[in-house]
């Protein structure tokens, strides 16, 4: 069993703590040390959805990134309850309920599947531990069923559930049906295996009165999928989808977390974006460089703008912001092939990464950077930012290009993977040069420090004014304080 020297705690965002394995070449804690936060975007909308009072099924917890979550959100009048089979883990699991003072997480040391009994988990990482019934080594654990676990222990309602069991989610499913029948959480619910997607789940959850969705990462709400029809266009980065049947689609339409198909025609678009683009500060510090000219598709591409900023109208519902973001990035697409400048590189790979089409976004960025090389850059037609933590950042009069450089590198750097942790190889020097400039983060500094790390280069964390106490993103400056020893830094 893993001892309690071997944990650490990492503070997350919401202000939660988990305590994961002290090395950072465990994943969670690698990730969680990197980004602060778990890789995942449905984590976003998962603190969106929950409220006080809640109650929450967790299954595949590991060690704890959405329990914890789901608990600081629900509070003491709600409960989250935790499956996770490896006894040492759970044990992590335990300890950080206990660390963060919630005492309504319960954590049940079992599998859950379409038998009860016992079976063997096996795996080289606990994140990718599944249960084998055949195999001869491995750690004996309990399985149980969700029908037979809820008919002992928990008959009341269940508002989100999360399933994440390495391709053990079908059989879930399977040992649940009267539970699905009879209640209706909003299920989260991988479907991403190995290198393709696996909708056996998803689809016997249909076949129980679900409907399946997909999250629109930038308006942060869920968009119906046809399992059959749109199956093949989702895109490779997409990991869960959510299910739920139509009372609770039609709750989560009333929050404004749900976006149906428009039954009506979509709101005129403003006549210009330049009223949205005003409020924000790097627009503002381009204008005094924009020098408009006239290229082909210039009107689309001004209809893109217009959609966009239509999409990021509060004051409309899901359902018209969702159509109006689809618009703008159809028209971004249509702009971008008849002229395909940085600019509009720039706005097309907003706008698809706003929509959850992270490849495409990532096509456009790349493009974007080719451009960079071979035509430079001019700033002829407003643009969106890559990323909305560039919004916030006016370039002012002397750093433009350094605006340029950071805004499309770092976007890259986050956009290509989950976390550079599934990344081979980490390119160091353009992640120092991101460190260097005005606008850097604390987030590509631990980046860079993790890259080094596992390359050798470094035996512990350096000491960097971007990972010290007060600053907003930098949640955890205890553990990058190149004066005490870091454990979890060791190469072992």
């Amino acid at each position: 069993m893993q001892s309690e020297l071997d944990l650490m705690a990492v503070t997350m965002t919401g202000g939660v703590s988990v305590f994961v394995p002290a090395s950072f070449r465990a994943l969670t804690t690698y990730v969680l040390l990197e980004q602060e936060d778990w890789f995942e975007a449905e984590i976003q909308f998962v603190r969106a959805f929950v409220q006080p009072g809640m109650r929450s099924i967790d299954i595949g917890a590991n060690y704890g990134v959405y329990s914890v979550t789901l608990a600081g959100l629900c509070g003491p009048t709600g409960r989250v309850v935790s499956f996770e089979p490896s006894r040492a883990v759970a044990a992590a699991l335990k300890r950080s309920a206990i660390h963060n003072r919630f005492s309504w997480i319960q954590v049940e040391t079992a599998a859950v599947s379409d038998r009860n009994g016992i079976g063997m988990l096996g795996g080289k990482a606990s994140e990718l531990m599944s249960l084998d019934t055949d195999a001869k080594h491995g750690e004996a654990v309990d399985i149980v069923t969700l029908d037979a676990w809820a008919a002992q222990s928990d008959r009341g309602a269940i508002d989100f559930m999360k399933i994440d069991a390495e391709g053990a989610e079908a059989a879930i499913i399977a040992g649940g049906q009267r539970f699905f029948a009879e209640r209706a959480p909003l299920v989260m619910l991988e479907v991403r295996r190995d290198a393709g997607f696996d909708f056996t789940a998803a689809r016997a959850l249909v076949a129980l009165g679900y409907g399946a969705y997909r999250l629109i990462p930038g308006p942060n709400v869920l968009a119906p999928v046809d399992l059959g029809e749109d199956a093949g266009r989702l895109d490779a980065f997409v990991l869960n989808l959510f299910c739920c049947k139509p009372q609770t689609a039609a709750a989560l339409s009333a929050r404004g977390l749900l976006a149906n198909p428009l039954s009506r025609p979509l709101a005129d678009a403003p006549a210009s974006a330049e009223p949205f683009l005003a409020t924000l500060p790097y627009h503002c510090g381009f204008q005094p460089l924009m020098q408009r000219s006239a290229h082909p598709g210039a009107d689309i591409y001004a209809l893109g703008l217009a959609r966009y900023a239509q999409s990021r109208d509060a004051a409309l519902d899901a359902d018209q912001r969702v159509a109006a973001l689809v618009a703008a990035s159809r028209a971004f697409d249509a702009a971008a092939a008849a002229h395909g400048s940085f600019v509009r590189r720039l706005s097309a790979a907003r706008a698809a990464a706003d929509l959850g089409a992270r490849s495409a976004a990532v096509e456009h960025l790349q493009a974007a950077v080719r451009g960079v090389g071979s035509a430079g850059i001019a700033f002829d037609e407003p643009f969106l930012a890559p990323a909305i933590r560039f919004e916030k950042l006016s370039p002012g009069a002397q750093d433009v290009a350094q605006w340029i450089v950071t805004a499309l590198t770092e976007t890259v750097e986050r956009a290509s993977a989950y976390s550079s942790a599934f990344l081979p190889t980490a390119n160091t020097e353009h992640l120092r040069s991101l460190c260097a400039g005005p606008f850097a983060s604390a987030e590509m500094e631990r980046r860079r420090q993790l890259a080094l790390l596992r390359q050798g280069s470094i035996a512990g964390p350096e000491a960097s004014p971007l990972l010290v106490r007060g600053r907003p993103d930098c949640l955890n400056p205890h553990l990058w304080d190149s004066r005490r020893r870091q454990s979890w830094s060791s190469a072992a």
